[in-house]
């Protein structure tokens, strides 16, 4: 028997400005397209920042715009989907 999978929503993602050098997660929040992004590391030295909670909460389809600089990031992992074994 065949059956057909949905597509899992969007988890995480691990994003990297290559502008600011600084690295972000995104995790979506309970209101619809609306993203939790948490700042990894700072530049330079590479510690990490706001251990506390998220730096940033932002709208729209997809959280890939640095809320440093403004300007689209790199994604370096895929997003955390559900698997079917």
């Amino acid at each position: 028997m065949i059956q057909r999978v949905e597509a899992a929503p969007l988890l995480a993602a691990l994003w990297s400005c290559r502008t600011c050098g600084i690295g972000w997660l995104s995790e979506p929040a309970p209101a619809a397209q609306t993203w939790y992004l948490y700042a990894l590391t700072k530049p330079g030295d590479g510690s990490p920042v706001n251990q506390s909670g998220p730096a940033w909460t932002l709208s729209g389809p997809d959280p890939s715009i640095c809320p440093t600089c403004g300007l689209r990031m790199v994604q370096e992992s895929q997003p955390a989907q559900a698997q079917l074994n």
